[in-house]
């Protein structure tokens, strides 16, 4: 992770997602832009979004303990994760 300033160039390439309690639990959604930007930093996001999510309704006992740890022990809010780093890693699942 690079602890820089996460700055936003581009508020219309924002993806959201809510997570919202529901009956006997909680329910998640991703929001994307209407127009979607056709950029490589973008399709990673989404697609670490769409994965977020997918953790978080087949694995929530992991996800509830994670949150538990980042609240008590919080990271900056503008903590940005090196796009580059993280394609090396995973360079074989992208093909």
């Amino acid at each position: 992770m690079d602890n820089g300033s996460a700055e936003i160039s581009d508020t219309k390439s924002i993806i959201t997602i809510s997570v919202y309690p529901a009956e006997k639990g909680f329910a998640c959604a991703i929001v994307e832009p209407k127009i979607v930007p056709l950029t490589a930093e973008f399709s990673i996001a989404l697609t670490i979004a769409h994965g977020m999510i997918k953790m978080a309704l087949e694995q929530p006992d992991i996800i509830f303990d994670a949150g538990i740890e980042a609240l008590s022990h919080p990271i900056e809010n503008d903590t940005v994760v090196s796009i580059e780093d993280m394609v090396h890693r995973k360079k074989d699942k992208l093909h």
